[in-house]
């Protein structure tokens, strides 16, 4: 699978325009100017593919609201 015509920003380089390709498990296999296949997301040029930002801020999930929670 691959996400198509995005800007790839890694670290202590320029930024380039391609794509990036990933395996079954999830894990990131190929970074290219190239696009290999049928991508499942094409960017169109509009999207920024940044590693390492993962968002795991949460207010509660599986019918928690931890916003409204007390410590019991």
């Amino acid at each position: 699978m691959s996400i198509a015509d995005v800007e790839i920003l890694t670290p202590g380089q320029a930024p380039v325009r391609g794509s990036i390709g990933w395996d079954e498990s999830g894990r990131i296999t190929e970074i290219s100017r190239e696009v290999a296949g049928s991508p499942l997301l094409d960017g169109a040029g509009e999207l920024i593919a940044v590693p390492g930002f993962i968002d795991i801020h949460t207010h509660g999930a599986n019918g928690a609201d931890l916003s409204q929670a007390t410590l019991e």
